[in-house]
């Protein structure tokens, strides 16, 4: 399959600052087109074997250096620096016309400031040369670097502990993975060609046209313990006298069932795998080995219920990994100690991380995970909005500013969670509905990856109502699209299989 994969010649004329920056660009697009590009000098004459070449700043060519050529003007005058405010280009470019043919937009605009169209056709016949009249891949290094929110003015800020979103570009639309749009406008001009070089790889498995991947982080697993049942207890005068009858009864006969069944109404993964397996889905688990965070008590993987819990599961080859902990943030040797908690308790090896309440670092969490020993995060994203922080959908390697190269971690993006949907407010089901069916729509339509994170404790719909049927509806609608459905495991397993795949093209 390696052999079908085209190879793109790629001629950079950029400033020296700016080669490795656009070279990752270039790579993270490459993998989402499923394409391969190959650095080449200008006036490279070889076109026996690549008939393709993307052409990146410089004056405009004469000529096309191969049989099809795409140019793409480069604006970014400043070198990529964090901290800068307007340290890059793209900011307020307006949207491109219908006539580029995307179903959204591109942070570009229908001319630039020479007055040439979106796209041009400067060249027809034997030797096609293109023209795009603005600079997508500044603001593409932009958001996927994610590089502004080392700018403490700029990063998410945390209420309670849970970070809400950070600032994006003006115009940006949070559930548009616009990365994804430049990636097949890209692909439609590079790959028009009758060669064989034009198949491009598939992104998913067995035909599938796009790609869902569950997951649970379990933050809880015993609403009843010694403390809460106290505080009911004491509780208990004051809701009756305010006439709240029905809640304090309802509350002492959970409390009864615990004591004399065992039965808790928070103890709810194995109905989330019950409910997903009915539908023919795959999820991950992602359980704490933190045992309180800075907020409350949570569970401890040792104990008994639990223990036999991971056991079950373990069982039914189901994938648990690890929800890293509070206070692991700057600590990537405790992070480690985590991870090797939970593989010893599981009986699997953990590979996959994801932070508890999204609590990420732009300067240090994904160089922690490293050093912890993952291989992939799944921390990016918002909680108290849906949507693509980093403007794409697809897994990714992050951009390294230290290095000046990609992490060898692999991020996959988080686009929906619970808490995104009743963060400091009132659940608006419609409201909630209508954005998962948009995020459902789009994600499919660009041939993306929807991941999702829903905590199981919220089935409890006398605690949480709305959030179970909510659920179950985004299962119906997304399943409904014929998605390839699975779990972080096999995501990661199969997007690094898919990498080496691409990076072996022609060698």
């Amino acid at each position: 399959m390696a052999e079908s994969v085209p190879r793109i010649e790629l001629e950079l004329h950029v400033p020296a600052q700016w080669r490795a920056p656009l070279g990752w660009t270039l790579e993270v697009l490459a993998g989402s087109m499923g394409v391969r590009f190959q650095h080449v000098n200008e006036g490279d004459q070889d076109l026996t074997s690549l008939p393709v070449r993307l052409i990146v700043g410089g004056a405009r060519p004469q000529r096309s250096p191969a049989p099809q050529a795409l140019w793409i003007p480069f604006h970014g005058d400043k070198a990529p620096e964090p901290g800068r405010d307007g340290w890059l280009p793209g900011e307020g470019i307006p949207a491109p016309g219908p006539h580029l043919a995307l179903d959204a937009p591109l942070p570009g605009g229908p001319c630039y400031e020479d007055g040439a169209p979106a796209l041009e056709v400067l060249r027809t016949g034997d030797s096609r040369l293109y023209r795009l009249g603005f600079d997508p891949l500044s603001p593409a290094f932009q958001d996927l670097s994610r590089l502004e929110e080392l700018d403490p003015s700029r990063a998410p800020a945390f209420v309670e502990g849970r970070s809400t979103a950070s600032p994006t570009r003006a115009g940006l639309d949070p559930l548009q993975p616009w990365v994804e749009n430049l990636a097949r406008l890209l692909t439609g001009l590079l790959t028009e060609t009758d060669s064989p070089h034009s198949r491009t790889l598939p992104r998913w498995p067995k035909g599938h046209c796009w790609a869902l991947c569950l997951s649970h982080d379990v933050d809880m697993l015993f609403k009843w313990r010694l403390r809460s049942a106290v505080r009911l207890l004491l509780t208990t005068p004051l809701s009756l006298f305010s006439g709240r009858l029905a809640h304090t009864a309802r509350q002492w006969r959970e409390l009864f069932r615990k004591l004399t069944r065992g039965e808790d109404p928070w103890w709810q993964v194995e109905e989330m795998l019950e409910l997903e397996t009915r539908h023919g889905a795959l999820a991950s688990f992602l359980f704490l080995a933190e045992s309180h965070d800075h907020r409350t008590y949570r569970y401890h993987l040792g104990r008994v219920a639990v223990r036999a819990l991971l056991q079950r599961l373990r069982e039914r080859a189901v994938d648990v990994q690890l929800h890293g902990g509070w206070h692991t943030l700057g600590k990537p040797e405790l992070l480690r100690d985590e991870r090797r908690q939970l593989e010893v308790l599981s009986g699997r090896n953990s590979r996959i991380t994801r932070q508890h309440y999204l609590r990420f670092d732009r300067s240090r969490t994904w160089r922690d995970q490293e050093q912890a020993g993952f291989r992939a995060d799944s921390t990016l994203g918002w909680n108290d909005r849906p949507g693509f922080r980093a403007a794409t959908s697809l897994p990714f390697q992050p951009w390294n500013p230290e290095l000046s190269a990609a992490h060898e971690l692999l991020e996959i993006p988080l686009a929906v969670m619970d808490s995104q949907f009743y963060f400091e407010r009132e659940l608006d089901p419609e409201g909630a509905a209508r954005n998962i069916q948009r995020l459902c729509r789009t994600v499919c339509g660009s041939g993306g990856l929807l991941c999702v994170n829903w905590h199981p404790h919220v089935l409890c719909r006398e605690d949480y109502p709305g959030l179970a049927d909510l659920y179950i509806g985004l299962l119906e609608q997304a399943l409904a699209r014929a998605p390839w459905c699975t779990d972080l495991a096999g995501l990661e397993e199969h997007w690094r299989t898919r990498m080496a795949m691409l990076a072996g093209a022609g060698k």
